[in-house]
């Protein structure tokens, strides 16, 4: 697989990930305002990202339908709606995905 597409909302999500594990001792502060400092450098390089008002609708009506957060609905309805696979490791998400016909990644298309 080469490249990746997302909603903006990632960096947020990703950068909110390691605000986490920092605040449980897991990373140093360093390391996390380094991973933030790469992240944004990277951000666009491999990763196209589109606006989350282009699938705002449907994200909405994924989320009402299937019981899941806006949040997690936007990335069912951007792959949904560019017929690319979703990556995730939530069996919810993949569950609802699944029922949009949205084929879920798996390892072995990353090698």
């Amino acid at each position: 697989m080469k490249g990746a597409e997302s909603v903006e909302l990632l960096l947020a999500e990703t950068a909110s990930a390691l605000v986490s594990a920092w605040k449980q001792g897991i990373i140093e502060e360093r390391h996390l305002k380094n991973a933030v400092h790469a992240m944004a450098l990277l951000s666009g390089t491999n990763i196209k990202f589109h606006q989350k008002k282009e699938i705002l609708e449907s994200s909405v009506e994924i989320a009402i339908k299937e019981n899941l957060s806006v949040y997690d609905a936007v990335y069912i309805a951007l792959a949904a709606k560019l017929k690319i696979p979703l990556l995730s490791m939530d069996r919810k998400q993949i569950e609802a995905a699944r029922k949009y016909r949205v084929k879920i990644a798996e390892p072995s298309d990353f090698e």
